[in-house]
């Protein structure tokens, strides 16, 4: 049997018990991380790139469904599940607004803290990255930031060994922000859960029509699932931190970003928790964020 038959069988193997959250089941929790990690470095060759990965557009426009790559082609759905495994804050600066294009931006920062381009340097002291700076789509001058924050989730779902990719734009930080803090405040790291990652309509000061994320916990990892999880999260994220932060297809125009008043600047989110107990369930309250939760 070949290398690449036997991989495939490994995903075909019946489901065991860490294998199965709920009642899904993570195919990647049946495949050894460094197996994993030795698959990408034969398929991929070296450093993971934002188009290397299967990406999920930011739906516009209010819309409330993804539009998901599966095998059999694009699917649209009403929410996402999946283990975020890592993530990351990035920021993206275009002289010339963003027209949906594929064309670079002019200045990058992949860690969200250190831009690279034009103008470059620390991003907390660039004058591009402070509200009021931005632009809408007339050229007139909006609230937002001329150099917006973005958040890269790079989430496991049910039968893949690879994460997909969805970036969140500047008006779903908040929301994403406040479901870490409630994770965080029962001691469970964002990949001991299974995250459901949905859409709302939403309405920015601009009288643009935005689709929001909300975020909800589906399942609680066992403690096993968990400790298998934290261990992909600290092999894959060195790849996953060189992914190039870029603007999604379909991401969201100038216009609709959050203004400082109504949209906290997100900080860089604190280190990982741990926890030696077993996890809480699933049900416990405060874990989540609804759309009565999100900005107005």
């Amino acid at each position: 049997m070949t290398d690449e038959n036997k991989q495939v069988a490994k995903v075909d193997e019946a489901p065991t018990a860490l294998s199965v959250v709920g009642e899904t089941e993570y195919a990647i929790l049946k495949s050894d991380p460094g197996e994993i990690m030795q698959i990408i470095g034969e398929n991929v060759g070296g450093d993971l790139d934002a188009f290397d990965l299967d990406r999920v557009p930011w739906p516009t426009g209010g819309n409330q469904q993804f539009t998901v790559p599966t095998l059999e082609g694009e699917e649209n759905v009403a929410h996402i599940d999946g283990v975020i495994v890592f993530k990351k804050n990035t920021r993206c600066y275009y002289e010339t607004p963003y027209d949906g294009s594929k064309n670079p931006p002019d200045c990058v920062a992949d860690d969200g803290l250190l831009g690279k381009g034009n103008p470059g340097g620390e991003c907390s002291e660039c004058p591009l990255a402070v509200f009021g700076s931005g632009t809408n789509q007339d050229g007139s001058q909006s609230k937002g930031q001329a150099c917006d924050q973005r958040q890269q989730l790079f989430l496991i779902r049910p039968g893949e060994l690879l994460p997909m990719l969805l970036t969140l734009p500047p008006t779903s930080l908040k929301a994403a922000k406040r479901y870490f803090l409630r994770l965080a405040s029962k001691a469970m790291p964002y990949y001991a859960v299974v995250t459901r990652i949905g859409l709302t309509k939403d309405k920015s000061s601009g009288g643009i029509d935005y689709s929001a994320a909300t975020f909800s916990v589906v399942d609680v990892l066992t403690a096993e699932q968990r400790d298998a999880f934290t261990t992909l999260n600290k092999q894959l994220g060195p790849q996953l931190e060189k992914v190039r932060a870029t603007h999604e297809s379909g991401s969201e125009m100038p216009g609709s970003q959050p203004d400082e008043t109504t949209e906290e600047e997100p900080e860089r989110l604190g280190p990982d928790l741990t926890k030696d107990d077993d996890a809480p369930d699933s049900d416990q309250p405060g874990i989540g964020s609804t759309p009565s939760d999100d900005p107005a």
